[in-house]
């Protein structure tokens, strides 16, 4: 069986069930091909010759009813239970699968986001507890039982048992031959991790798929979106089915794709810039505005901070006061022969937009400093996002709430109102 195995499809590792969706064939017909020695190519080019002849003999019925499980005081489908408790429908329905009653899986599911093991001091999330000292997260899943109550000298002591296992490409780490060499350090690793590669076959391995890639210049299409914060879906879409060039797909996501709230992914963890916005009480329409204008994320982020829905002054004023700020920074202007009531408006809004920049390179950061990386290399990464060791134990416990796996937001009711529901619940008035 080839369940849990990762497959190199478009310049991604995904699963046969990941693969499947994308191009709209059932996973099991690609298991069965597979099974018998096609590649996965020529599997999802025989899968749907097969299936179009299926299809076209085959009447249309719409007779499927969704699956009832017992919950509470009737009988609910995997969607009505996950609305009901408020978890993810994706691990709910993972976790029914499995074995468990609907009762055991929601109960597991807020238990994996919620609970908080003591250490140093305080009580965080296993990823928190990742994110600071750069110990996987699943190695602290595997360690750690949810259901067993911990001491603090405990945790420190699983911790400290973490080996850190550097990968190596000549005298130089993996994360750092990838950067020189820009490669996809994701893809690579996960083949190192997934199929037991050395960092050498890895690499052989990514080449030899590289040239079936969609190239942007001498990087993949998957590195050009990821650098430049655009969805990959939704650009290699309209390039393979629409016919799109690389120039027309990104003008047509620009200007349409982000007006979804599902359709632009933000950087890592599968967060939605939308998400993040609601969640930080930041105008999300604005922020795309700035976007299709050719400003960066975070000069976005910073226009709306000190600019939109402000009834400070006039807008004259706002727009020289932030126009000095970008041109001479916070430091520069408080040495202008400013008034002293633009100078604490100056100084509240820089106070904001270090703040919410600061989260925004957390999460930019998250995946990578939590992957088991070299002090080195955890050092390099700090310093690209501009983050220090103090800022990671500072940042608000609930900077990790609702995203330690897929968003319910994303996965389950896919609404802006419930989003802005879930998040108004936590946000700091």
């Amino acid at each position: 069986m080839y369940t849990g195995k990762l497959y190199e499809y478009e310049g991604e590792l995904l699963s046969v069930k990941s693969i499947a969706g994308k191009v709209e064939l059932a996973p099991s017909t690609l298991y069965k091909y597979l099974n018998q020695g096609f590649s996965l190519y020529d599997a999802i080019e025989e899968g749907k010759k097969k299936s179009k002849i299926v299809f076209k003999n085959k009447q249309k019925t719409n007779n499927r009813v969704a699956k009832k499980y017992p919950y509470k005081d009737g009988m609910y489908t995997v969607r009505e239970i996950s609305k009901m408790a408020e978890v993810s429908e994706e691990a709910l329905y993972r976790r029914l699968k499995s074995g468990m009653t609907p009762e055991e899986a929601v109960e597991a599911i807020q238990k994996n986001i919620s609970k908080k093991y003591p250490f140093r001091g305080g009580f965080y999330s296993i990823y928190k507890i990742s994110l600071v000292t750069g110990v996987p997260k699943n190695f602290l899943l595997e360690k750690l039982d949810s259901d067993k109550e911990y001491e603090e000298k405990e945790i420190e002591k699983i911790v400290s048992s973490y080996t850190r296992n550097v990968l190596m490409v000549g005298d130089v780490t993996l994360f750092q031959y990838c950067l020189q060499n820009q490669y996809n350090y994701s893809a690579i690793f996960h083949a190192i991790k997934e199929k037991c590669y050395t960092p050498e076959e890895a690499i052989s391995h990514y080449l030899d798929h590289k040239k079936n890639f969609i190239m942007v210049g001498d990087i993949t299409l998957s590195e050009f979106c990821l650098q430049n914060q655009f969805n990959y879906d939704s650009i290699y879409y309209a390039m393979k089915q629409k016919g799109y060039s690389l120039e027309e797909a990104v003008k047509h996501y620009i200007e349409e794709g982000q007006g979804n709230v599902n359709s632009y992914s933000f950087i890592t963890g599968d967060i939605l810039l939308s998400h993040f916005c609601i969640k930080e009480r930041l105008n999300v329409k604005y922020i795309l505005d700035r976007i299709r204008k050719k400003d960066s994320t975070e000069d976005a982020i910073t226009a709306c901070i000190f600019l939109s829905r402000e009834d400070y002054a006039t807008r004259d004023i706002r727009n020289r006061l932030y126009d000095g700020y970008k041109q001479i920074g916070y430091e520069g202007m408080m040495q202008q022969d400013l008034l002293e009531e633009h100078k604490a408006y100056l100084t509240q809004k820089h106070s904001r937009t270090l703040d919410i920049l600061k989260k925004y390179h957390l999460y930019q950061a998250f995946s990578l400093l939590t992957s088991g990386l070299s002090e080195k290399d955890r050092a390099l990464v700090l310093a690209k996002f501009s983050l220090t060791e103090e800022d990671l134990w500072n940042c608000e416990e609930d900077l990790f709430d609702g995203f330690e796996e897929r968003s319910i937001a994303i996965n389950s009711f896919n609404s802006i109102s419930y989003v802005w529901d879930v998040a108004s619940k936590k946000a700091k008035y």
